[in-house]
C-alpha cells in the first residue's frame, strides 16, 4: 500500500485516502443498485487516475457530504454526480439574480446550492493553502448537453464526464508535491 509520499498518482492514492471510507450504498431496489455502483466505482477510478481523490467525506455537521474532491494540477474539484437518464438538461436566466438548473421538466436548482455549501465549505478549510484554486462542478451522466455551449451557473460548471476528466487533467499552477500537501490537509480535516 502507497503512502502520501509515494510520487505515483494512481489508484494508490485512492487506496490511502479513502480506504476505510467506500461509498455508501444507494437507496435503489437491488438490480439497479449494482449497474448504478459500477458506474460510481468507475467514475471513482477515473477521478483517481487524473490527481488525489477522496470520497464520501462529511465537511460539516449541516453540510451535504462531498461525493468526490479531487486534488489535480489544475487546483482542487468539489464533483458532485447525478446520474440522468436521457433527460435534456438546461439553465434558464443565466443573466438573472438566481438562475436554475433544469434536467428534463423539473427544477434541480438544489443540487447546485448543495454544491455551492460544499464550496464554501472547502475554502473555509483551506484558509492556509490560498494558492491552489477551489472549484466546483456537476457531473451528469446519461444526460443530453447542448452541443456548442458549456452550461454555468455562477462558478459552478456543469458537465458531461468526458468534460470532468479534461478539465482535471489540463495543467495548472499546482504542482504534485502541493497536491499531495493539499489532499493530505484536507483528508486530516474532513470526517
Amino acid at each position: 500500500m502507497a503512502t502520501l509520499a509515494d510520487p505515483t498518482w494512481g489508484f494508490s492514492d485512492l487506496d490511502v485516502l479513502s480506504a476505510d471510507r467506500a461509498p455508501a450504498p444507494l437507496s435503489r431496489p437491488r438490480r439497479h443498485r449494482e449497474r448504478a455502483g459500477s458506474g460510481e466505482h468507475r467514475f471513482a477510478n477515473e477521478l483517481a487516475l487524473r490527481g488525489f481523490a477522496l470520497h464520501r467525506r462529511l465537511a460539516g455537521p449541516d453540510l451535504p457530504v462531498l461525493d468526490h474532491l479531487v486534488v489535480a494540477g489544475s487546483g482542487v474539484w468539489i464533483v458532485g454526480r447525478e446520474q440522468v437518464h436521457c433527460a435534456k438538461v438546461s439553465v434558464r436566466g443565466r443573466f438573472a439574480a438566481k438562475p436554475s438548473l433544469r434536467i428534463g421538466d423539473r427544477d434541480r436548482t438544489a443540487l447546485v446550492d448543495d454544491l455551492d455549501r460544499q464550496l464554501t465549505a472547502v475554502r473555509g478549510l483551506l484558509f492556509d493553502a490560498l494558492d491552489v484554486p477551489v472549484q466546483a462542478a456537476l457531473c451528469l451522466p446519461g444526460a443530453e448537453f447542448p452541443l456548442l455551449r458549456t452550461l454555468a451557473i455562477g462558478d459552478h460548471q456543469i458537465l458531461r464526464p468526458a468534460q470532468l476528466l479534461d478539465q482535471l487533467d489540463r495543467r495548472g499552477a499546482v504542482k504534485r508535491t502541493r497536491a499531495r500537501e493539499v489532499a493530505g490537509l484536507l483528508d486530516a480535516r474532513l470526517g
